[in-house]
């Protein structure tokens, strides 16, 4: 007999709920921008690990529901850029598809600097991992063999943190 009830009441909360909520599809008041943007992709198929160059690219209409937060849309900020994987031609380029060419590359011997306070520490390591400008880095020290966090630097060196 509880038990009936409580449902009962439940239903009448429901119906209650949906009495507020506005007649018609929610999707329906928010207009969407379909519109084309003018976004520049590639002529041709790219294959992984290639570099992207400006003569590689072309300026195509696409809906701006195609359109995405990590899309690149100036060609300055595509070319020069790495494919991480095999890219179609025709379609809008990712920030997920494309890293910036690294300036070490795993398994090379890379010199590092640890500085604390007036103490400076120099030392050879090898890369763990590809790594660009401005990119955190593992290094493996050879002597120790204990694994090193830096910084890479412009000049190919890493700055441990």
């Amino acid at each position: 007999m509880i038990f009936s009830t409580l449902r009962w009441l439940g239903w009448l909360v429901a119906w209650a709920l949906l009495a507020l909520v506005p007649a018609g599809p929610l999707w329906a008041a928010t207009p969407v921008d379909t519109a084309p943007l003018s976004i520049p992709v590639l002529k041709s198929p790219l294959p992984k690990g290639a570099l992207v160059e400006a003569a590689m690219l072309r300026d195509a209409a696409i809906p701006a529901s195609r359109v995405f937060a990590s899309t690149l849309v100036n060609r300055a900020d595509i070319v020069g850029l790495q494919a991480l994987r095999p890219l179609p031609a025709g379609v809008p380029l990712s920030r997920l598809h494309l890293r910036p060419q690294p300036t070490i590359s795993r398994g090379a011997t890379v010199p590092f600097v640890l500085q604390r306070g007036s103490l400076t520490l120099r030392g050879h390591g090898t890369a763990l991992h590809d790594g660009a400008v401005g990119q955190s880095l593992r290094l493996l020290n050879p002597d120790t063999r204990a694994t090193l966090v830096g910084t890479v630097g412009a000049d190919g060196h890493v700055t441990i943190n």
